[in-house]
């Protein structure tokens, strides 16, 4: 099955437009930067306009800021607008739901937390995620993926509540589009034995996965005397750094292929194959950065949940050199972001924190009782402590806590702690993982 005839499929079963809008990006991948503006502006001014008629903070924003719908052009506008945050949106969240969302098609829930635990609810719609999706496709492309193989992703996914119904929606969409999923929190050995079947059968797939899930995969087909030579492997959720790329080169040499972006507003930027850095998907995002770095991004295609010059928490270095493909869009050189240790069972299992993340948000944890942060920290192999900001649990919430990271990890002992703060490192960063154990530069 040829990938017109996939996603037309899968928009026609999900109310989603994933091929018209992959053929667009197709061509507007090659505009100039003059084109791509204009595009940009146009976008943003349709935005601002819904965002002022319907969606009452940023009404009020405008109207401090001076705007109203009828001197919304230029590309001046945007940075007349204060740049908002998760603490922001928490603490107004019923005011960024539009009045007129019974208007907006296919709004769907989502939510998340990052490294730091606290949970923001929030909405996006079937224009957004339809963009978000085309954009993943065309960065298909750039990886040289071929349908005829499998593109096998590690995925974390909800292990906890998980329906019957959810995991035959979630086959089925693994079936149109030729997917083998496996789960990132899984590296026993009879997950890598079907790895191994899988890429034996199929040389040319293309693996998605954590970075430090394909760092510890590469390790372990080394470990195995085994290497491969398929199209490309796709990291996501951490920091791409060198040493990673020769780890990961090393069990599958071929491309690695670094993407970036995060749940409330989906793929920002992605790695074409001159690896000279992540050309920002312009067409559905604006990206600025602080005196400090930091990006800051509006949504232009989200209309149900609007993120207007939202902070990301992460560091980016925009260049102003293109890269030699021959696309004009910006390039980011390199993500700063948040980084982490894993952590390690007596059984052998190595988790990052993307794990600790889905255990708290799907035991209901993390919502029920308000959380702030977590960090996990490991400092010998038998004993971790789980530090929480939040309201204290109960002992039903310990004990369901603690009984599913033994079932990962092994018969650990597990502390946990409800706690005032958690300081941030030396560097500024926040740490929601920290290992005395293993160092993965050494």
């Amino acid at each position: 099955m040829g990938n017109r005839i996939r996603y037309k499929v899968e928009d026609l079963l999900t109310g989603k437009e994933i091929w018209k809008n992959y053929l667009s990006l197709k061509e507007s991948q090659w505009w100039d930067a003059e084109r791509t503006k204009e595009f940009q502006e146009q976008k943003l001014s349709r935005l601002l306009r819904h965002c002022y008629n319907n969606v009452p903070v940023y009404k009020r924003l405008m109207k401090e800021a001076g705007l109203h719908p009828d001197n919304l052009d230029g590309d001046q506008v945007l940075t007349r607008l204060p740049v908002i945050d998760k603490q922001f949106i928490l603490n107004r969240a019923e005011d960024f739901i539009p009045s007129n969302n019974n208007s907006i098609r296919g709004i769907q829930h989502g939510k998340t937390s990052g490294t730091t635990g606290q949970v923001l609810l929030y909405m996006n719609d079937a224009v957004s995620r339809s963009v978000v999706w085309a954009s993943f496709l065309r960065f298909k492309d750039w990886m040289g993926y071929d349908p005829r193989n499998p593109f096998i992703i590690f995925r974390g996914r909800n292990f906890v509540s998980e329906s019957r119904i959810d995991r035959l929606r979630l086959y089925a969409i693994d079936f149109i589009k030729n997917y083998r999923t496996l789960d990132a929190y899984k590296l026993k050995s009879e997950d890598i034995d079907r790895l191994v079947r899988l890429l034996d059968r199929y040389p040319k797939a293309v693996i998605r996965g954590y970075v430090l899930t394909m760092v510890d995969i590469a390790r372990i087909l080394n470990r195995r005397g085994l290497s491969y030579s398929i199209q490309a492997v796709n990291t996501t959720a951490e920091p791409l750094l060198d040493f990673h790329r020769k780890i990961i080169g090393s069990a599958f040499n071929c491309g690695i292929f670094d993407q970036y972006g995060f749940g409330e507003i989906g793929g920002v930027a992605y790695e074409c194959d001159r690896h000279e850095g992540m050309h920002i998907t312009e067409e559905h995002v604006m990206v600025e950065t602080d005196k400090n770095g930091e990006l800051i991004i509006t949504d232009l295609d989200n209309y149900a949940f609007p993120f207007i010059r939202y902070r990301t928490g992460d560091r980016g270095n925009i260049s102003d050199l293109p890269c030699s493909c021959g696309r004009k869009s910006g390039v980011i050189k390199g993500i700063d972001g948040r980084t982490s240790d894993n952590v390690v069972g007596l059984n052998g299992m190595s988790l990052h924190w993307g794990y600790f993340h889905h255990l708290l948000i799907y035991t209901g944890i993390a919502s029920e009782r308000n959380m702030v942060k977590f960090q996990v920290i490991q400092t010998e192999p038998g004993l971790i402590t789980i530090n929480l900001v939040a309201e204290t649990l109960d002992e039903n919430d310990k004990n369901k806590l603690i009984g599913l990271v033994k079932e990962k990890l092994g018969p650990m002992q597990v502390i946990i702690n409800n706690v005032d703060d958690i300081p941030h490192d030396q560097s500024g960063k926040f740490r929601a993982v920290i290992s005395g154990l293993f160092n993965y530069k050494a």
